[in-house]
């Protein structure tokens, strides 16, 4: 997901899609296709859900109201239940315009909070008590916070800026760039110093993004291209944690990526994406790259329940917006 700063709740949509891949945060339209089982979640808001992401105790997404003077809200929903389940969220002095949850290493919940204080937008990372909905900062301000992926106990962002797409270190407050690290293809890690130096301009080397936290695997989930067009084709690819070595590529030809999902092991992944001029949900798994087209049509978001059985995304039809989930 990109790094962005974000200005108003109006941002939420366009947050929810990954750094480089086609700008528009949803996928154009693609036929009807997959015969997956699919459930519509219901909750009790009659605002836009945004962001799924699935944990071992349930389904979370962000609501977006539709009176932009009201807070946004945090909703879980456990499989098989008949409603989501509103998630108190306690971000003290905020009236949040953003509450887009993230994985934490071990399946903990975090949330991309957007608040307004004294009238002032500010992004900051929350970890949440599930249990008592008490937050704790983990990062605070960092311009342009985006979506978070942690290897360990070191926390990632991507950024980018027009066709510049790199990975960057969160230090306290600040971004940090990272010089080297695993090749893509042959293809060297682009530096990202123009990230945390706020340079205009980029290496030729490539894009490159984290996607997703995985778990006690020693690896980390990348997508990387050389093209740095609105139209270039993403390969996913798996590589050591402590960014050294060769990443191995699990499967290209993705474009429009808006999200990658995975399980917390790492061996199944889902994606959001266009791929053979098909816009959908897809699966790939890591065993043997093997890629499948779960359903088509247009979708933001993707969120892979940790067994890899399920996917769940926000689907966009004829002007509703609704959070399904489909099990293949």
């Amino acid at each position: 997901m990109p790094a962005r700063i974000l200005l108003s709740s109006a941002a939420v949509v366009a947050t929810l899609a990954l750094p480089g891949c086609a700008r528009p945060a949803v996928a154009p339209d693609g036929p009807p296709a997959g015969d997956a089982i699919t459930t519509t979640v219901s909750f009790a808001s009659s605002g836009r859900p945004y962001g799924p992401l699935w944990l071992a105790d349930g389904l979370y997404f962000g609501v977006e109201p539709r009176d932009d003077n009201d807070p946004h809200q945090l909703w879980r929903w456990r499989d098989g239940a008949a409603a989501a389940e509103r998630v108190d969220v306690k971000a003290e002095r905020c009236h949040p315009a953003l509450l887009r949850p993230e994985r934490r290493p071990g399946g903990e919940l975090a949330v991309a909070a957007g608040c307004y204080v004294a009238g002032v937008f500010t992004t900051r990372m929350l970890a949440v008590d599930r249990g008592s909905g008490a937050t704790s900062v983990l990062f605070r301000s960092v311009p342009g916070l985006g979506a978070v992926v942690w290897s360990g106990d070191t926390a990632y962002s991507s950024v980018w800026s027009g066709p510049c797409v790199g990975v960057v270190r969160l230090a306290g407050d600040r971004l940090e760039a990272i010089e080297t690290g695993p090749s893509f293809d042959g293809l060297a890690w682009p530096a990202s110093r123009w990230a945390a130096e706020g340079a205009k301009t980029c290496p030729e080397t490539g894009r490159v993004s984290f996607p997703v936290t995985l778990d006690g695997t020693a690896k980390v989930a990348a997508l990387a291209t050389r093209d740095p067009g609105d139209a270039a084709a993403w390969t996913l690819y798996l590589a050591d944690a402590d960014l050294t070595g060769a990443a191995t590529p699990l499967a290209g030809g993705f474009s429009a990526v808006i999200q990658v999902a995975a399980t917390p092991d790492g061996s199944r992944f889902a994606v959001a994406a266009t791929r053979d001029g098909r816009a959908g949900l897809y699966t790939v798994d890591a065993a043997d790259g093997a890629v499948r087209l779960v359903r088509a049509g247009k979708f933001s978001g993707a969120a892979l329940s940790p067994d890899g059985h399920k996917i769940a995304s926000i689907a966009l039809d004829g002007g509703t917006t609704r959070l399904v989930v489909f099990v293949p």
